[in-house]
């Protein structure tokens, strides 16, 4: 990524902050997907399960806001809403147009820490829990 960041600086306007922010969201966005692994590494007892299972939630959470729409659900009319909220695309696109808003970076943060404690819970009961 350095190198399209340096051909960029070196043939057009470069703007360090949009760059730097752009960088910040996906540091963010990666630091989520290592979280749902980590959970779903704890949870399965397979490597491979683990594996696809964090492929595939990773890919959904990723493509909630594009599905979430075409939900039609009776008695459930919030239900796109809220599941339009989960994209971690979503969230992504205001550090990609270089806005620093406190709302992503605290969505990201409290998304790995509540992924992260749920990892560590599952942890400790399968640690204890053979003893």
């Amino acid at each position: 990524m350095g190198i399209y960041v340096a051909i960029i600086a070196k043939y057009g306007n470069l703007y360090l902050g949009t760059v730097l922010c752009g960088f910040l969201g996906l540091f963010l966005l990666c630091a989520c997907y290592i979280a749902i692994g980590l959970l779903l590494s704890a949870v399965s007892e397979n490597q491979m399960t683990a594996a696809v299972l964090t492929f595939g939630m990773n890919m959904l959470l990723q493509l909630i806001e594009a599905i979430a729409p075409a939900l039609h659900v009776p008695y459930f009319p919030f239900l796109p809403s809220i599941l339009s909220r989960l994209s971690l695309h979503k969230w992504q696109s205001m550090f990609i147009q270089g806005i620093i808003e406190p709302a992503p970076i605290l969505y990201y943060l409290g998304f790995i820490t509540i992924t992260l404690s749920v990892t560590v819970f599952f942890l400790d009961k399968h640690r204890w829990g053979k003893g």
